[in-house]
């Protein structure tokens, strides 16, 4: 599919698909990020990824810097983080902390298409935070530069990959002394888990949609 046809056909279902807010006891801090779509650039497809074809949808993910005591540190995720006191709603949260952590501005190159079901953190990770996600297309990609005291890489994953299920499985949790078996996919090395992994299934459900 041709990278236009499926940036509008993501935007129109997005809009028509609710946005219901996660239910929560105590006023709970918020934060944002940003599942970023870019076409597969010319000129070959690196190791690993043969047969992406030019042009086809491809979603950024970040794989978060090591850094002691922040619950988040080395996880794949998209590009985000806490809301700050000035920030222009939720929207501007997403938008300053993508130019903090890979230097893009999505309001020079790119569009936004919508906005997908926000998520509830763990209580057991402290006060609870709602994650706010939000979807852009790129029309054109600079170079990016990630900041390395946040992020230790950037991956492209090609959208059909994602939508045919390539790499799902489970991995072994511990948590308080117990083993959880959990939903993941490995790619690209990474293993992508988690709250990311519910945003991504969210979106397969949004883009799959027919109603």
């Amino acid at each position: 599919m041709r990278f236009d046809s499926f940036r509008d056909r993501l935007s129109a279902r997005l809009t028509a698909a609710p946005v219901s807010a996660p239910s929560f006891e105590a006023e709970p801090r918020h934060a944002s990020v940003v599942a970023i779509f870019r076409r597969a650039p010319h000129g070959g497809a690196p190791p690993g990824l043969e047969g992406v074809e030019p042009g086809e949808p491809e979603l950024l993910f970040i794989r978060r810097a090591e850094v002691p005591g922040d619950p988040w540190s080395g996880h794949v995720a998209f590009p985000g983080g806490r809301m700050d006191p000035g920030d222009d709603g939720h929207l501007g949260t997403g938008l300053r902390e993508v130019r903090e952590e890979i230097d893009l501005d999505l309001t020079v190159h790119g569009s936004i298409l919508g906005e997908l079901p926000g998520q509830l953190t763990l209580p057991q990770l402290g006060r609870q935070m709602v994650v706010h996600p939000f979807v852009a297309a790129l029309d054109i990609l600079p170079p990016l530069t990630p900041d390395p005291v946040e992020v230790a890489r950037i991956l492209w994953v090609p959208w059909r990959h994602l939508v045919d299920g390539e790499g799902q499985g489970t991995m072994e949790w511990e948590w308080k002394g117990r083993s959880l078996e959990l939903p993941c996919r490995r790619l690209q090395g990474e293993v992508l888990w988690g709250m990311t992994q519910r945003m991504v299934e969210d979106l397969i459900g949004v883009w799959q949609h027919r109603g």
